[in-house]
């Protein structure tokens, strides 16, 4: 596990693999209370009968968003920091589903930081770095002139245990700020 104050720490570590996380099931339960929570019922993730008998493998496959929602979760196994302060998502680049995640799959994250890059906050919420925007994130919101900003940007491959190719692999940019 790496361990850093803060996530700007991190930036001198560019271009190292951090590791991976632990193993964790993606079981029906799990499948079925996401799909509550967005009411993506479709069956291919909720009807383990129909799924055995149409689809390859014969178990239901885990939404995308689901495993991509999985990202945090299994990145603090691998990235500690235990006060990270004003640190916000700030996008994803890239994600690509490569391989589906059938209910009963373990996954597991590996992590590796891709760029860092600082500057100085010049003129508040709108001095057009990256789009700075007001927003609720607070990416772009209150009195930031003159703070430093790190923009930290991780590479995610989602692992399937036994399968040769991933579930997926994701570029995203955290934000910290001091």
């Amino acid at each position: 596990m790496i361990t850093a104050d803060r996530y700007a720490d991190l930036a001198h570590r560019v271009g190292e693999d951090f590791g991976a996380s632990g193993w964790m099931t993606v079981d029906q339960d799990l499948i079925d209370r996401f799909a509550d929570l967005t009411g993506d019922h479709m069956w291919v993730h909720s009807d383990p009968e129909r799924a055995a008998r149409e689809l390859d493998g014969g178990r239901p496959i885990a939404h995308g968003l689901l495993t991509f929602s999985l990202i945090p979760r299994l990145s603090y196994q691998v990235v500690d920091v235990p006060d990270p302060g004003l640190t916000f998502s700030y996008g994803t680049n890239r994600l690509r589903y490569i391989s589906p995640v059938s209910a009963g799959d373990r996954i597991r994250l590996h992590v590796s930081l891709l760029s860092a890059e600082r500057d100085v906050q010049k003129d508040g919420p709108s001095d057009g770095r990256r789009g700075s925007r007001s927003g609720a994130d607070g990416a772009g919101s209150g009195d930031t002139a003159g703070r430093t900003r790190t923009f930290l940007t991780f590479k995610y491959v989602m692992e399937i245990e036994g399968k040769e190719k991933p579930a997926l692999v994701s570029e995203q940019v955290l934000l910290t700020h001091g």
